[in-house]
């Protein structure tokens, strides 16, 4: 589950609706974006009901929300994993200015917002936590992950 999608049906929005909003600030405000990841488990935690996994597509930039996480974990007796995307910085900037130009992608993250998020980004420091390079290739990346789990 998209944490982009989930706004913008929170918001009543249009999927393809863009929003370039400074930081923390509209759509994007925090008790927005609080009350998106109360949705986001909300639903994950149905779908785990029902017997299925759920990927949570979402930055977790924040302690308290990865919280929620472990915590539905317990409650469900499953397991867990952050993946932490990691890239460089001219790579990261390359799709984000690309993301901007073609406005085909649903997320609103934008190039000038970089920096303040990666300042904002409480440390990952949970022991069910991987960091995956993107400028690898998807494959590469997988086998780390599977790797990594055994």
């Amino acid at each position: 589950m998209r944490s982009d999608i989930i706004r913008k049906q929170t918001l009543g929005l249009k999927i393809n609706e863009h929003h370039y909003e400074p930081f923390e600030k509209g759509i994007y405000a925090p008790k927005i974006t609080t009350a998106v990841y109360e949705r986001l488990l909300e639903l994950a935690r149905k779908i785990l009901e029902c017997g299925f996994s759920v990927i949570l597509d979402a930055s977790f930039s924040k302690q308290d929300y990865r919280k929620k996480v472990v915590e539905l974990s317990k409650e469900k007796d499953i397991p867990y994993l952050f993946l932490h995307c990691i890239c460089d910085e001219d790579t990261i900037k390359q799709r984000l200015l690309k993301r901007e130009e073609q406005k085909v992608e649903i997320s609103n993250g934008y190039y000038d917002l970089l920096s303040k998020f990666k300042t904002s980004f409480e440390p990952l420091a949970d022991l069910n936590a991987y960091s995956v390079d993107t400028a690898q290739t998807l494959e590469k990346n997988i086998n780390k992950i599977v790797n990594s789990l055994k």
